[in-house]
């Protein structure tokens, strides 16, 4: 009873009615704008395309794609776009996340209610020791196979899993601190490494991938702060789709999905300073992720 565990079951049984209302994990919107249809002259499966001209290979592992040099171009340029065009004009300052996930930032972030069928987990080995390790690295000398059962036995339960969303490491950097009313909004962004989802059947090409790359856009502030700052990047968007790539766009009114979590109260508490005001003490992260995706 002190756990408010029964409190939990009930809040967990109305939260399966709610999905099942919703359609499980489908996303709800209304369109608020959209660009006029257009011809697109390339016709073509771009993945087929570039597999064919050997600018990008298949990996080793599902999902996972080598890019060559030409491929890389154009994923950088991509990337020179956002950076010049939406991050340095609205004043987004570059960081560095892990890219490890432990369980303390997905049960503060709400991922730990239900991601398990999508992680990449992550197990340390039980001890560096050599001896221990011994017999999997002879395994492996005489039968030039890994040994995956013994190895099983020989790591620990997993800590967590590899980056899944690449926000949530960046609270861990607020927690426990006080932020300035001065000092909010604060719009910061992360492109330093890949992003791991299991995705099972539903991996397609370069358009779906477990292994794939992004421009992670984070801001803190006020309610009215982060709706400013969603509307700036909805329209900065529309610039780079519309006026740069021309491939055209549209503008879409989440109800629900992943673009502006709810549940602040999973979050660390953070106290506003300076003179008395009306906003909430409890600031609102927003999230949007950048890709080649022309849904906004």
């Amino acid at each position: 009873m002190k756990n408010r565990v029964p409190d939990r079951i009930l809040t967990l049984l109305e939260e399966k009615i709610e999905a099942a209302q919703y359609g499980a994990k489908a996303e709800h919107w209304n369109l608020l704008w959209q660009r006029e249809p257009m011809e697109h002259p390339f016709k073509e499966d771009p993945t087929q395309a570039m597999m064919k001209e050997g600018w990008l290979k298949r990996g080793s592992s599902r999902g996972q794609w080598i890019h060559g040099p030409q491929s890389t171009k154009i994923f950088r340029t991509f990337k020179k776009i956002v950076l010049e065009e939406l991050l340095e004009p609205l004043g987004y300052r570059e960081m560095i996340f892990p890219k490890l996930v432990t369980w303390e930032v997905w049960m503060k972030s709400g991922h730990a209610k239900g991601v398990y069928s999508e992680i990449y987990y992550v197990c340390p080995p039980q001890t560096r020791d050599p001896d221990y390790w011994e017999e999997v690295a002879d395994y492996y000398k005489v039968t030039h196979e890994a040994p995956t059962k013994l190895i099983k036995e020989k790591i620990a339960e997993p800590i967590g899993g590899m980056c899944y969303a690449q926000c949530p490491p960046f609270w861990m950097y607020v927690a426990r601190e006080t932020l300035p009313n001065e000092e909010i909004p604060v719009k910061v962004f992360d492109r330093s490494g890949t992003s791991h989802r299991y995705e099972s059947g539903g991996i397609h090409g370069i358009e779906r991938v477990d292994e794939f790359h992004r421009v992670e856009i984070v801001w803190i502030g006020t309610k009215e702060e982060v709706t400013k700052c969603a509307e700036e990047l909805h329209d900065r968007y529309m610039h780079i789709f519309n006026d740069i790539l021309d491939i055209g766009g549209e503008k879409q009114e989440l109800l629900s999905g992943s673009w502006h979590r709810k549940g602040c109260s999973d979050l660390p508490k953070k106290t506003l300073s300076g003179p008395p005001i009306t906003r909430p003490a409890c600031l609102t992260v927003g999230r949007m992720e950048s890709g080649s995706s022309s849904r906004m």
